[in-house]
């Protein structure tokens, strides 16, 4: 308001003010503060603040905090005296609401400004009034203190990998605050975001963590109350795909955003699903990690057919144990060492076989069709192949699942070292009471081998093929944002009805003309009559754009039956093209049109 007045009521507003209230004017958050950032008139316990990246949340909260324990003058007591300060973590509350840049420090005057103790995590101010920063994973402390007032941040997590390490933490090149959690690759992880949330709800779910108050009657912390950062009101896919509209769509892949996430399930949920709905209840999926965007089955697959593409996707084992099936993620690690002297002489010479596939038997090129995520959900397909393959033999997978691009790749490149390193078996014989079984890595040799087949007959036959931690190793590729084309709306269509004279004798003279066209053509479009306006009548469907236009020039008077030499007539088109004719098809009517001069009169030329 200031800004936009004219030079002169500027100078005459700051004249009216003393230099005591020019001093005070810029900590007086009630002059310039947006009405959303005002707390709610009236008796209310809770408040919530909602809004993007620079809304002003923090200012709000740091002035809401200010409100409470400041008083008339530096010393006089305000309405609370211990206030709480609550962010995901120790560090986050002390960067964003006290130290931050519109956090209590900044927005203070120096009279009434407290002073940080950093060692007791604590905000004095010369009033006496204090207030103690807190972390959400330490919520036992939060039970001690008697709080009149508390200042609790929202909860969220980036989607990715280490997010959990600093939840707070964002990737944003526009932003000064735009970093990557402590210990993260960078890449995207959409698994360990719905894991934390997943967590979040559980714990505070469970009355143990979360009593009831005898005081006033609900929850220390009202689960059904707990906001998570954010859900963004642009609608999914085409945010984050219209990067031309929205600028901060490549920020989507490793943001904060649950839109295009919230309905992914956990692949351990899927996969317990799958076998319950088979009458298998007997499963572990306990070391079962994933995420699944999008599964499509026609329902009448077998349990193990609608399970095969999930294990081959995400490189799950299923193991048969004591009884129980036993699903895990495949890591590469050893969790035993063998040598010759724990092996059991079978009927063959040696205890131990070492042999490899011929090169030629493993495959080189792979393909993989997937459904495109984070976008119009297109079928689309991704190769891997080895630098010194000769071949021109494709190994094809098709999976009826949503992936990214990057994901896509991650697993063709998999199933290619995979291929590669399991040319190397190995066979041997292990005494009953070994506790080893399908599925467990053995490190024979300095190699790791992962037991794929177990026979009993008095002793353990196994067979192995060797394994790599590192080909489980998540996949960092550069998550571009997906480009959803521009829909064109077969609308509006322009549409005539009109009587012509007979061309060729053979037309119903009493018969109308129906025609119809447009720029975006939608297949057909259907005629319908009535009599009275009210009821309608389906007659017929037109199948063929015609060919549709408005003249731009006039046209002068001509002969009927002879061609008319002379200047030209230009026609703006709504859609479809002129073509030329020879000399045969003109004089058989090949380019006929109808004209009209707009008051119902049609002619043919």
């Amino acid at each position: 308001m200031i800004a936009s007045a004219p030079r002169s009521v500027q100078e005459s507003f700051l004249k009216s003010l003393t230099d005591e209230e020019i001093r005070g004017l810029p900590f007086l958050f009630e002059f310039w503060a947006l009405p959303h950032q005002m707390p709610p008139e009236g008796d209310w316990k809770t408040w919530v603040v909602m809004g993007g990246r620079g809304a002003g949340k923090t200012r709000a909260g740091a002035e809401w905090v200010r409100t409470q324990v400041e008083g008339s003058g530096p010393l006089d007591a305000g309405r609370c005296q211990r206030v709480a300060l609550v962010g995901e973590t120790y560090d986050q509350a002390r960067d964003v609401m006290v130290q931050g840049e519109s956090g209590i420090l900044a927005c203070t005057p120096e009279d009434r400004r407290p002073k940080w103790i950093a060692d007791r995590r604590q905000l004095i101010w010369p009033n006496g009034a204090e207030a103690k920063v807190f972390s959400a994973h330490d919520f036992e402390a939060l039970r001690g203190p008697q709080f009149d007032a508390a200042w609790v941040d929202e909860l969220g997590c980036a989607a990715v990998d280490n997010a959990t390490n600093e939840p707070n933490k964002f990737l944003d090149p526009k932003s000064s605050e735009s970093s990557l959690p402590k210990y993260s690759s960078g890449a995207r992880d959409d698994l360990i975001q719905m894991q934390y949330l997943r967590a979040m709800a559980e714990f505070w779910g469970d009355a143990e963590n979360n009593p009831v108050s005898s005081l006033y009657g609900t929850s220390m912390v009202p689960t059904d109350r707990m906001y998570v950062w954010a859900w963004d009101a642009r609608p999914y896919p085409f945010f984050p795909a219209d990067t031309e509209t929205w600028t901060d769509a490549d920020n989507y892949a490793r943001g904060h955003w649950l839109n295009g996430r919230a309905s992914s399930r956990s692949l351990d949920g899927l996969i317990a699903e799958i076998c319950e709905r088979a009458g298998c209840s007997a499963v572990d999926v306990s070391d079962v990690r994933g995420l699944v965007r999008g599964y499509a089955l026609d329902g009448s697959e077998t349990a193990r057919a609608a399970l095969q593409p999930l294990l081959l996707t995400f490189g799950i084992d299923a193991i048969e144990r004591d009884g129980n099936l036993v699903f895990r993620n495949r890591d590469g690690r050893a969790t035993s060492s063998l040598v010759e002297a724990d092996m059991a002489r079978g009927e063959s010479d040696g205890v131990l076989s070492l042999t490899r596939a011929p090169e030629a038997e493993t495959a080189g090129r792979v393909r993989l069709t997937f459904v495109e995520a984070d976008g119009d959900y297109e079928t689309r397909s991704t190769e891997g192949i080895f630098p010194d393959e000769a071949t021109t033999s494709v190994s094809q997978s098709e999976m009826p699942l949503a992936l990214t691009q990057g994901e896509a790749r991650g697993v063709v490149e998999r199933w290619l070292a995979e291929a590669r390193v399991a040319r190397d078996r190995a066979a041997f014989a292990v005494p009953m009471s070994s506790g080893l079984g399908a599925g467990d890595v053995v490190e024979i040799g300095g190699d790791s081998f992962r037991i794929d087949r177990v026979e009993d007959g008095g002793m353990k036959q196994m067979e192995a093929v060797r394994v790599e931690r590192g080909v489980y190793h998540s996949y960092l590729a550069d998550e571009g944002v997906n480009s959803v084309p521009t829909v064109s709306v077969p609308l509006p269509v322009w549409a005539e009805m009109f009587e012509l004279p007979l061309m060729t004798g053979a037309e119903l003279p009493d018969a109308p003309w129906q025609a119809a066209s447009g720029e975006t053509w939608p297949g057909s479009v259907a005629v319908y009559s009535s009599l009275d306006g009210a009821s309608w009548t389906y007659e017929t469907a037109l199948s063929q754009s015609a060919v549709m236009g408005v003249t731009l020039d006039d046209l002068g008077a001509a002969q009927p039956g002879l061609p008319q030499r002379g200047a030209g007539v230009s026609v703006q088109l709504s859609g479809g093209t002129l073509g030329s004719v020879d000399d045969l098809a003109f004089y058989g009517g090949g380019n006929v049109a109808a004209i009209s001069d707009g008051s119902g009169l049609w002619e043919l030329f």
